[in-house]
């Protein structure tokens, strides 16, 4: 099921929208969501609904803006949902073929 949300992931709307797609998975019985998104906005009610949820979200750490620059290190520079130490997510990074960090590829030792 494709359940398109958000454009950039900068806005207050986005996240709301968010919230109506994990509603509308969990009607429709979704064991796992795989979330390519990413918000610099810290949200307790996106916490809350990812937490209070019976899936399991594969959340991305996405990449930097700039291919051209090592990623963030996600763990120093929040970003959410990846960023959020919940059970029920699992965050995933981009590699290349030598199990190296891609360029730009932001990282966390911890989440």
């Amino acid at each position: 099921m494709c359940l398109p949300s958000v454009e950039r992931g900068e806005t207050e709307e986005e996240i709301a929208n968010v919230f109506n797609a994990i509603k509308y998975a969990e009607m429709m019985a979704a064991d796992i969501w795989n979330m390519y998104i990413s918000f610099d906005i810290y949200s307790k009610e996106l916490l809350e609904i990812i937490r209070d949820s019976e899936m399991i979200f594969i959340v991305a750490a996405v990449n930097s803006e700039s291919q051209l620059i090592n990623g963030l290190d996600i763990d120093r520079f929040e970003r959410f949902p990846a960023a959020y130490n919940l059970d029920n997510i699992v965050t995933v990074s981009s590699m290349t073929e030598k199990l190296t960090l891609s360029a730009g590829a932001n990282y966390g030792k911890y989440r």
